[in-house]
């Protein structure tokens, strides 16, 4: 049901840093959300494992959030 995946899309962008920014287009997005946002989608098909593009990308700790995803499954 639509309303089971807006949760889910909230919580995604819960956990990554960004849950205000769920309701903006994504043009509006600063380079670092969109990092965010695209790990977020990356996500949400329950990887097994992702790539990452160097820790240089990630300044703000998301990388240490993706490394820790591994609890949300």
């Amino acid at each position: 049901p639509e309303s089971k995946v807006a949760a889910m899309a909230q919580a995604y962008l819960d956990m990554v840093g960004i849950p205000e920014h769920g309701d903006k287009q994504t043009a509006k997005y600063s380079g670092g959300t969109k990092r965010k946002l695209c790990l977020a989608i990356a996500l949400m098909g329950w990887p097994s494992s992702i790539l990452l593009d160097g820790e240089s990308n990630f300044h703000d700790g998301s990388l240490s959030l993706a490394r820790s995803c591994s609890n949300f499954y």
